[in-house]
């Protein structure tokens, strides 16, 4: 979890919709599997972006987050 707010950089990158920054953490070995203060994952914040979104994440993404 980090420091300032509870949530990983890939949960805030995914509650953002940045697709470009989940990938290349994703690539770069970041754990998917790690839950926020919250009880959130990635894949669960991408869902709610999604949610609210006109502009969702792609299925590729949504994918890299499983």
């Amino acid at each position: 979890q980090g420091p300032i707010n509870g949530l990983t950089k890939l949960i805030d990158a995914s509650l953002r919709g940045r697709a470009e920054v989940i990938e290349v953490l994703v690539k770069a070995g970041a754990d998917t599997s790690i839950r926020g203060h919250n009880g959130m994952k990635a894949l669960d914040a991408a869902k709610i972006y999604n949610k609210q979104s006109l502009t969702p994440l792609s299925e590729k993404i949504m994918r890299l987050l499983e």
